[in-house]
């Protein structure tokens, strides 16, 4: 039934299809018809009051999903970034005779960088440095620092530098060259691994979080091969082929 509101003063208050109720005619009526405005009015009310928290809602709803998207948009990109440097390509060959783009002999050493002063500090102070202290006694720190070329890498956390270098005589040998890995530190560097041999690569297997080394040496008539193993100070020699080449017919 459509109806139409009564103040007590009579007044006309519109709900629904105005239709006028008399009070003096229809008592009942007009009660029914009062209170049914009055709880409408208070449905009225709380009905605004509600679609106006629901806006609010909405546009918290809406804001809290922006920032979500901005939030996924960046920790995408900070994952990517990561993903990059962490998937990086770093050198695992380190050949003296290399060949200029060849991935599997690469000219590392063509572009060395500066070596600092304690890792230089450092491998004065190896017993094959000591060996040759007549040769090197005239040696100032500039000249010994012309023996060497260093690359960086990281054998194991990406946070840690270690320097691998490619010395020549006196810090290197006649027949091949001579081959260091020091792992780097602000206060003491330390000597981790040492060869003389034509190169060496860094193997997918690991021991102590570092990867196994095999090096590689030869002459015209045999081939040398060596593994290593980090020991957890050091890299230490674990395995030892050695073959002879056959003689041509």
């Amino acid at each position: 039934m459509n109806v139409t509101c009564l103040d007590e003063r009579g007044l006309r208050r519109p709900y629904g299809t105005p239709a006028i109720v008399v009070g003096s005619a229809t008592p009942p009526l007009k009660r029914w018809a009062n209170n049914r405005c009055a709880y409408g009015s208070v449905a009225s009310a709380i009905y605004k009051i509600v679609w106006k928290m629901k806006g609010m809602v909405m546009n918290m709803r809406s804001i809290m999903a922006l920032l979500m998207i901005c939030m996924l948009f960046t920790a995408g990109i900070t994952s990517a970034q990561a993903k990059a440097k962490k998937t990086a390509v770093e050198p695992t060959a380190f050949y003296e005779d290399c060949i200029d783009g060849d991935k599997g002999r690469p000219c590392l050493f063509d572009h060395p960088v500066p070596i600092p002063d304690n890792v230089l500090d450092a491998l004065r102070a190896t017993k094959e440095a000591k060996e040759s202290h007549d040769r090197l006694k005239d040696y100032d720190r500039d000249d010994f620092a012309q023996l060497f070329k260093a690359v960086v890498i990281h054998l194991g956390d990406p946070k840690e530098i270690d320097y691998v270098l490619l010395s020549e005589f006196p810090m290197g040998g006649a027949d091949a060259p001579w081959f260091w890995i020091v792992r780097y530190d602000q206060t003491h560097p330390k000597v981790i691994f040492f060869t003389f041999a034509g190169g060496f690569r860094l193997l997918k297997t690991k021991n102590n979080g570092y990867p196994d080394i095999r090096s590689s040496a030869w002459t015209a008539s045999d081939s040398y091969t060596n593994v290593y193993h980090y020991s957890g100070q050091r890299y230490i020699l674990v395995h030892n082929y050695h073959k002879e080449k056959k003689p041509e017919p």
